[in-house]
């Protein structure tokens, strides 16, 4: 027999009851443990995250070497634990599979919110429309890997029915979504939203495949895009990419345009002014603005290493004060800011266009006699 308390060796009682504590002083300790007492240690909670580190380790197996890599060894591998593990967590490989999809859509919805969220103007349809499309391009790291994830379950759909059945039912309504903002941005006569949306969510994820394999630049992907919105939309202005042919037109606005501020300057000469423009003139980088159908203005975004340069921002003196400037330089500067781009600029010295780019969160860098160097980090 032991004490109850210290468990020290009872000796046997010469006659009565066998006690149970071996002195007064476990007894009165044994008294206060039953009136106060000790609250049990909380048991050894499973790893945080857990469930999380199994399904990101799905992600990366599938962006990196395919899901077809993706194996119950091969995960608990990635993940950093044994299979018993993932086992334990996971009924079997489908049921992880599908975890790790749905966990995925739900962190894009979440993301794409965030981002909208964050716009200039989020109650802008024909903003958020842009937004929403910009989600099906890997235009950071984060879309980059959920694009090749998901690429990575398409593949394996076409020959894996169940999975199949999961990852075309959780796409979500993407499409009724794009029809939507499509009717409020406003249509031209005879568009068919819903068939449009279709065209839209399907050509752009294509595109962003293109992305991937480096077949196209941002540049060009967002000059297709930019065409097509601007053949859905209503817009009084539209923006497409120039050409070779544009020059001669563009270096005649050139010299309208600023000729003004030349002359205030004392630098305004007929021929230099239209030939500086052709000798820097970069299709490229460059898109004209048309209004009703016809040319009206350019803008230009020359890449210089991790910069970007806005030159040539010239608009018809006629439909200026329209706000046909402010909104071609918003959407412009709202794709800088999405890709993470410093943009700069020079702008004559009292040219009234610097009050623009201010109000755009340009700030000063420096000035000399004729040009303001101006600098805008993304928002």
């Amino acid at each position: 027999m032991t004490c109850r308390v210290c468990r020290g060796v009872l000796r046997p009682p010469a006659r009565g009851r066998r006690p149970v504590y071996c002195s007064r002083a476990c007894q009165a300790r044994a008294y206060r443990s039953r009136r106060d007492p000790p609250v049990p240690a909380p048991a050894e909670p499973e790893p945080a995250g857990r469930r999380r580190q199994i399904v990101e380790a799905v992600w990366r197996i599938a962006a990196e070497r395919g899901l077809q890599m993706a194996t119950v060894r091969e995960i608990a591998a990635e993940a950093g634990v044994s299979p018993r593990v993932v086992q334990y967590h996971f009924a079997d490989k489908h049921h992880l599979l599908v975890t790790a999809l749905r966990m995925l859509h739900r962190e894009n919805e979440s993301r794409a919110r965030e981002r909208i969220a964050a716009l200039r103007d989020p109650a802008d349809p024909r903003a958020v429309l842009r937004a929403t499309l910009d989600e099906l391009l890997p235009l950071d790291d984060q879309r980059q890997t959920s694009l090749r994830v998901l690429t990575a379950y398409y593949a394996r759909s076409l020959t894996d029915p169940a999975l199949a059945e999961v990852f075309l039912h959780d796409g979500g309504p993407l499409e009724d979504l794009v029809a939507a903002l499509i009717t409020a941005a406003g249509p031209r006569p005879s568009i068919d939203a819903a068939r449009e949306a279709d065209l839209l969510v399907g050509g752009v994820s294509g595109l962003g495949l293109d992305l991937l394999h480096r077949r196209r630049t941002k540049a060009d992907v967002r000059r297709t895009i930019d065409y097509h919105l601007g053949r859905i939309l209503a817009d009084d202005w539209v923006i497409r990419a120039a050409s070779p042919h544009d020059v001669e037109a563009v270096a005649e606005l050139r010299a309208v345009v600023l000729r003004a501020d030349l002359e205030r300057l004392g630098r305004y000469d007929e021929r230099r002014v239209r030939q500086r423009l052709r000798d820097g003139f970069a299709p490229e980088h460059t898109w004209t603005i048309e209004v009703s159908g016809a040319f009206a203005g350019c803008v230009a975004l020359r890449p210089d290493g991790d910069v970007v340069w806005l030159e040539h921002f010239y608009l018809d003196p006629g439909l200026q004060g329209r706000g046909i400037g402010t909104a071609v330089l918003d959407r412009l500067l709202e794709q800088c800011d999405h890709d993470g781009v410093v943009v700069r600029l020079n702008v004559l010295r009292g040219s009234p266009a610097r009050r623009l780019y201010e109000r755009h969160g340009f700030t000063l860098d420096a000035e000399d006699d004729v040009d303001v160097f101006m600098t805008r980090r993304p928002a």
